[in-house]
């Protein structure tokens, strides 16, 4: 949303898949400018959004924190790069069989 609001002019998000001992980290990286550091410690709070009334319900990015921690027992956190947000997951693999 944030590359389309702000018409940025090469658009990119990219992906980064790594295997860490035993886990599966990705990294979703975009160039939009970032995440205002005021907004970093309330991204996953249930209906927070920096989006106009009627055009978002602040419950995305809480209904994923949800989903990766209690349903795949993995950790999801949101920083700055060098261009703009970074979106971590972290995931355990699963051991062979």
């Amino acid at each position: 949303d944030e590359i389309l609001e702000k018409k940025i002019q090469s658009p990119e998000i990219k992906i980064n898949i790594q295997k860490s001992d035993s886990n599966c980290i990705i990294d979703v990286e975009d160039n939009a400018g970032g995440i205002p550091k005021e907004i970093l410690p309330r991204l996953f709070e249930p209906y927070f959004s920096t989006k106009d009334e009627g055009k978002g319900t602040g419950l995305g990015l809480y209904m994923s924190k949800k989903i990766i921690e209690k349903s795949m027992d993995g950790e999801i956190s949101a920083s700055n790069g060098k261009d703009g947000a970074v979106f971590s997951i972290k995931l355990k693999l699963a051991e062979p069989i």
